[in-house]
């Protein structure tokens, strides 16, 4: 299975197997994100909130994670989705999980 780790001021996370609540912030995030397109807005601060909750520790915050290096935004941005594409069931992960 793919980790997702995020290294930050020395200490690094990996972010445990995803719960309900996890599953409740990603939906709430995917609806907000889309009410944001809609109005011609990206949704870029909510992702990242997002990303933190992901990791279940109170050291991993949107704030913390802001003061990650580039390298380290560009592939939680990139990894998270295929992290949790490992813990959906494999139709959803095969077709998307848009709605």
């Amino acid at each position: 299975p793919m980790d997702l780790k995020v290294t930050l001021n020395g200490t690094t996370y990996t972010a445990p197997a995803p719960m309900m609540r996890e599953f409740k912030q990603y939906i709430k995030f995917l609806r907000t994100a889309a009410r944001k397109r809609e109005e011609g807005q990206e949704a870029v601060e909510e992702e990242f909130a997002f990303i933190a909750c992901l990791f279940q520790d109170k050291a991993v915050t949107p704030e913390a994670l802001d003061s990650a290096d580039f390298a380290t935004g560009e592939q939680l941005l990139n990894g998270y989705s295929q992290w949790l594409a490992q813990y959906m069931p494999k139709q959803t992960a095969k077709n998307g999980v848009s709605r």
